[in-house]
C-alpha cells in the first residue's frame, strides 16, 4: 500500500488518498499481446532507426506503412483490451502486405549502408538477421531461430542470386512471426512459481507506457537481468512515464476511462451546443491534472478540483465567460466540481432533452466503486412518470419508490 500526496490540482483541494493493496503479489495467466496499430507502427519504426537513446527524438513511423490491426471493437471500454486485440481472418491479408513492405525497406537499406554486398552474403546476412531479430522480436534470437533465417536467407539467395531480394524474404519471414506480432506474459519457473523475464517485462513496461518497443537504456539493464531490482524498475518506470501532462498514453486512459469523448455522439436541441470543443476542454483539464497531481493525489483531484478549462464558445456551458477561441484555465462553480462536473461528461451520460441521472449514478457505481448493478429485463422496468407539474429529481424520487425499483436504484 501506499500514501498519496496533498493535493496540487488547479484547483484542487488538500488531502490524503490512501491506496491498499494484496499483501501477496497477484498471479495472471500466461498469454500473448497482440500489438495494436500505434504500437506495431512505432515496432516497426525502431526496426528502421534503431532503439530510442536518451537526448534523441524517437523514431517515427514510417511514412507510407499501412499497418495492420485498425478494426476497433466499438463494444470496448479501452482501446488497449486484450481480449478484443487478437489476430482475425480479415487481419491476414493486412499483416503480410505489411510484412512484404517493411522488409523490402529493411532489405534496400541493409544494400545502402550495411554489409550488403560489401561482404560475402552469408555471413553479412547472418550479422543482420541477428541485429533485426532482437529488435524485432524485443529479445535476442536464439541459435536455433537465427539458424533457420540465416538458411531461409541464404536459400533464396541460391535461387533468386539477388542478395537484397535474398534478405528481403528472411526479413518478411522475421514480421510474419507470432513473437513480432505479439509481446509475450508467459514467464519462466515451473508450476505456480513463474515470472516474467527481464525481456517480457521490458516490453511490458514499454509498450503500456510509450506505445512502443523498449529504448536503448531498458533494454541494456533487461539484457544485464538488472530488472529484478525493485529499483531499477522503479526508476526506468519514472523515467518512461516523463511529463505527465503531456501523455498521450495516460491522457487516453482517462478518457476512455470516463468515456467524455461521446459527449458528440449525443444529440441535443440547442444550437450553442458545442460537444466536440467541450471534449478538448477537458482533455486541457485531465492534462493539467496529470502534470500537476499525477504522481500523488491524482484520483482525488480529478473528481474534487474547482478548475477547468473553457473557451469562448463554451464558456457559458460552464457559467463563465471566456474569451479566446483555445481553451483557457477558470475557476468553476464548487457544486460541480472535478471531472464529473465537466459538461462533456454530463452530456456524455444524457438524453437530447434531458439529464440521465441513472447512467451517471450507474456511471459511479460501476467505474468509479467498483461495483456492480444486475441487470433487469426492460420489460420489467416500470416507466418514470410522465408528470409535466414536476421537476427530473421529483419524478426519480416516485420511479424509486416503487419495489421493484428499489433493489438496484439503492445502488445508484
Amino acid at each position: 500500500g501506499g500514501t498519496g500526496g496533498t493535493s496540487s490540482g488547479p484547483g484542487g483541494a488538500g488531502g490524503t488518498l490512501v491506496v491498499g493493496c494484496a499483501e501477496e503479489p497477484l498471479a495472471a495467466p500466461p498469454r500473448l499481446v497482440r500489438l495494436t496499430r500505434r504500437q506495431y507502427e512505432n515496432t516497426v519504426a525502431t526496426l528502421q532507426s534503431g532503439r530510442s537513446r536518451p537526448g534523441v527524438p524517437a523514431p517515427r513511423p514510417p511514412e507510407g506503412l499501412a499497418a495492420p490491426f485498425g478494426f476497433v471493437n466499438a463494444t470496448d471500454r479501452f482501446s488497449s483490451s486484450v481480449a478484443s486485440n487478437s489476430i482475425r481472418p480479415g487481419d491476414l491479408p493486412e499483416i503480410m502486405s505489411a510484412a512484404a513492405h517493411v522488409a523490402t525497406e529493411l532489405a534496400a537499406a541493409s544494400s545502402k549502408n550495411g554489409c550488403l554486398g560489401k561482404q560475402p552474403f552469408e555471413g553479412c546476412a547472418r550479422s543482420l538477421l541477428a541485429a533485426k531479430g532482437e529488435l524485432a522480436l524485443r529479445r535476442p534470437l536464439s541459435a536455433e531461430e537465427l539458424d533457420r533465417y540465416a538458411d531461409l536467407a541464404n536459400y533464396a539467395h541460391s535461387e533468386l542470386a539477388d542478395a537484397q531480394a535474398a534478405l528481403a524474404a528472411a526479413y518478411e519471414a522475421l514480421l510474419l512471426n507470432p513473437a513480432f506480432l505479439h509481446r509475450t506474459e508467459l514467464g519462466t519457473g515451473t508450476g505456480d512459481e513463474r515470472r516474467l523475464d527481464d525481456h517480457e517485462l521490458a516490453s511490458a513496461l514499454s509498450y503500456v507506457l510509450t506505445d512502443g518497443p523498449p529504448d536503448e537504456l531498458l533494454w541494456n539493464d533487461a539484457a544485464r537481468g538488472a530488472l529484478g531490482d525493485a529499483k531499477v524498475l522503479a526508476s526506468h518506470v519514472e523515467r518512461l512515464v516523463g511529463d505527465l501532462g503531456k501523455s498521450e498514453i495516460f491522457a487516453r486512459f482517462v478518457r476512455e476511462w470516463f468515456e467524455y469523448d461521446r459527449a458528440p455522439t449525443i444529440a441535443k436541441d440547442d444550437e450553442a451546443h458545442r460537444p466536440e470543443e467541450l471534449v478538448g476542454d477537458t482533455d486541457a483539464f485531465v492534462g493539467a491534472v496529470l502534470a500537476q497531481s499525477g504522481r500523488q493525489a491524482f484520483v482525488e483531484t480529478l473528481l474534487t478540483s474547482k478548475g477547468g478549462f473553457a473557451r469562448d464558445t463554451t464558456g457559458w456551458s460552464y457559467g463563465v465567460k471566456v474569451t479566446g477561441k483555445s481553451p483557457s484555465a477558470v475557476t468553476l462553480d464548487p457544486r460541480r466540481p472535478g471531472i464529473l462536473g465537466q459538461p462533456s461528461w454530463l452530456a456524455t451520460f444524457s438524453h437530447t432533452h434531458s439529464n440521465d441521472p441513472i447512467a451517471r449514478g450507474r456511471f459511479v457505481r460501476e467505474s468509479l466503486l467498483c461495483g456492480a448493478v444486475p441487470p433487469l429485463p426492460i420489460e420489467n422496468v416500470p416507466a418514470i412518470p410522465d408528470d409535466e407539474t414536476r421537476t427530473l429529481r421529483e419524478k426519480l424520487a416516485a420511479h424509486v419508490e416503487t419495489p421493484s425499483c428499489q433493489g438496484c436504484h439503492k445502488l445508484m
